[in-house]
Formats: C-alpha cells, structure tokens, sequence
C-alpha cells in the first residue's frame, strides 16, 4: 500500500480519515495510535463515520474497539446514509448494518471485541472475535458492486471507515488495513 495507507493507523484526522457531511474535529482525539471517537446519532448515517479511501476493490479492516457508555460501534463501508454494509456491537449485541438498517446477529455480553470487515471484489463479509486470535465469520455477506455513482450518483464511491452512535464513545486500538 501507498505510505498514506500504510499510516492509517495513526488515525491522521483531516488528512487519510475523513468525516462524512459533517466534519468535526471535536468527536475524535489521537495518542499513540488510539483513537476516541464521540457517539452522535441514532444510525450509521446520523453517526457521520469517520472514513478513507481505499483505492482498491479488495481489501480487509480490522480494529479492536472498546465501548465508552451506551454505544454502539464498529466497521462499514459506506456509499451514504441509505447505501452502506458494516458490522458493529454494542454491551448486549452484535449487529449486521446492511441499508442503514440494523439487524440482530448474535449475543454478546462485553464493551470490548475485535471486528473485521472483509471486501472482495465487492463481496462483503465480517467477523468478530473476543480476543484478536480466535475469529469466527458472521453468517451474512452482501454484494456491494452497484454502491457507485453510475447506479447511485452523488459522485462518491464506495469508503471504508469507522462508526460510533449513541451516548458516549468508542475507543479505536490495532487498526488494520
């Protein structure tokens, strides 16, 4: 990958990770490669995701998130507020994100948990983990290859990135790309 690539996990705020329509400097504070990201919303769309372009149509996220209050958090891959595909928990659930919608996937018990967001050739799929070490694939997967604007418009393309929503915030560890 390009230098700019390789650092994303410095999490460079306002130079590879971008905010979407709603630019605010204030959700988000870096050190030592950890980033703390504010919740807003009640979605993945009002959450406004912190986001990079990937330039390429294969490729793997991961991070090791740590929920802060009455949060939910995780990985999408995100065309705008109606068109996006993602995987996220919160303290009683993880969740698949297909459409801004969000549905049940599995019980979880913990404020802490690895997530992985595969994309290949535009054939998403996720997994979790509870330790970083033992992952296990979510039983969902979503073909993302109209997420464009020649179907789409707004001249966009389709964005890796990061989401918190709700009443606190995520704690971003162990990035990947």
């Amino acid at each position: 990958p390009s230098d700019r690539l390789s650092r994303l996990n410095e999490f460079r705020v306002g130079l590879d990770w971008k905010y979407y329509k709603a630019f605010d400097p204030e959700r988000a504070s870096v050190k030592d490669n950890v980033l703390t990201l504010k919740a807003k919303g009640d979605d993945v769309a009002s959450s406004a995701p912190l986001m990079f372009v990937a330039g390429c149509h294969s490729y793997e996220i991961e991070a090791e998130i740590t929920l802060e209050g009455e949060v939910r958090a995780g990985l999408v891959l995100y065309y705008n507020g109606k068109f996006n595909v993602g995987t996220g928990f919160d303290s009683k659930q993880r969740y698949r994100i297909r459409r801004n919608e969000a549905g049940r996937r599995g019980k979880t018990d913990t404020n802490h948990m690895w997530l992985r967001l595969r994309n290949d050739n535009h054939v998403v799929t996720a997994y979790w983990s509870e330790d970083g070490k033992n992952w296990r694939q979510e039983q969902w997967g979503q073909e993302v290859s109209g997420f464009n604007h020649n179907t789409l418009y707004e001249f966009q393309s389709i964005l890796p990135g990061i989401y918190a929503q709700g009443n606190g915030s995520a704690v971003f560890r162990n990035f990947k790309f």
